[in-house]
């Protein structure tokens, strides 16, 4: 099953590279930042690529991603309002820590969720 993703992953990105935004290949990110090469979503996919098709977890996501996301991504393409909300609060956010490495980081973004939802009672 993970061989069968990742050649899934491949055929969409190369799909996605020759036309981004047409018939239902183009995903979240890409829509919310308007260019399947932006910087940011090269980000996305390059964790995709080296970490969430790794383990069998990360590969159920990505499988449960690609069945759901085609659908949201046309929404999210026709609403600036949408895009703009979902880069500040979602994908920036997870951008963010992705930047600065997937080991080390992995703690702050745990650290940082936890203070902003345990015990956090101002």
């Amino acid at each position: 099953a993970s061989d069968e993703v990742k050649k899934l992953a491949k055929e969409t990105s190369e799909k996605m590279a020759k036309k981004p935004t047409d018939d239902g290949w183009c995903f979240v990110a890409t829509a919310c930042y308007g260019d399947y090469n932006a910087p940011e979503v090269v980000i996305l996919r390059k964790y995709r690529d080296e970490k969430l098709l790794t383990n069998w977890f990360g590969t159920l996501f990505v499988k449960f991603y690609y069945a759901v996301s085609p659908p949201l991504a046309r929404l999210i393409a026709k609403s600036e309002t949408i895009r703009c909300f979902l880069r500040k609060h979602f994908l920036g956010p997870i951008v963010k820590c992705l930047e600065k490495g997937f080991g080390r980081q992995k703690d702050f973004c745990h650290r940082r969720h936890r203070s902003h939802t345990v015990g956090n009672s101002r």
